[in-house]
């Protein structure tokens, strides 16, 4: 019987292959193991099936598949081993079929990693699959997790005509982001002139 084997003709019945192990054949003398990649999960198997994607079997003769850790992958089916995510992505669950890349304001400096990072204040990546984050220009500030640096930092303000981060002006206090110059006591703020403030 298929499934089954009889080591010899003078066997009075047939024994059953043991899982991992196949008789494809009706009058098998012995079984056959299951390759690296192919598992069988009960006895008396006629074949193999093979791990499916997300999962892998390095051994022979083996009953199940085992999971890829998370910051592995296996894209395809019957695989004897897990690829690593390379750095600027990550597989966040085990079985994953793929690695993700970093969103924007993100990022992974490692490969074999399962989550990316939100870039700190005052740094940012402005693109997916990012290894680090690159420091905001003089006068530039963002929050964490920012693709693009939109925010003045302290001591400065975006300029409202063109978007450029500048100096505070003589007499004012600037507190960063989006907020405009605010007069100090006894001064007021001359747009018209040389956008310093003047003297009440």
């Amino acid at each position: 019987m298929q499934g089954k084997y009889a080591p010899t003709a003078l066997n009075s019945g047939c024994i059953e292959c043991e899982s991992g192990k196949y008789a494809e054949f009706i009058a098998s003398t012995s079984c056959e193991s299951c390759i690296a990649g192919y598992y069988s999960p009960n006895r008396s198997s006629v074949g193999c099936l093979p791990c499916v994607s997300g999962q892998f079997q390095g051994s022979f003769a083996q009953s199940s598949c085992k999971e890829c850790v998370p910051g592995f992958f296996s894209s395809v089916n019957s695989s004897v081993s897990c690829m690593a995510c390379s750095a600027g992505n990550a597989a966040y669950s085990a079985s994953s079929i793929r690695c993700e890349r970093c969103l924007a304001g993100m990022y992974q400096g490692a490969a074999s990693q399962s989550e990316c990072f939100k870039c700190m204040q005052g740094y940012y990546s402005s693109t997916t699959g990012g290894v680090y984050c690159l420091t905001c220009a003089i006068g530039r500030w963002s929050s964490e997790g920012s693709p693009t640096c939109t925010l003045a930092a302290k001591s400065y303000f975006l300029d409202p005509l063109t978007g450029d981060a500048k100096s505070c002006l003589t007499g004012s206090n600037c507190f960063g982001g989006d907020f405009m110059p605010m007069p100090k006591k006894g001064y007021w703020v001359n747009w018209d002139s040389s956008n310093d403030a003047g003297i009440m």
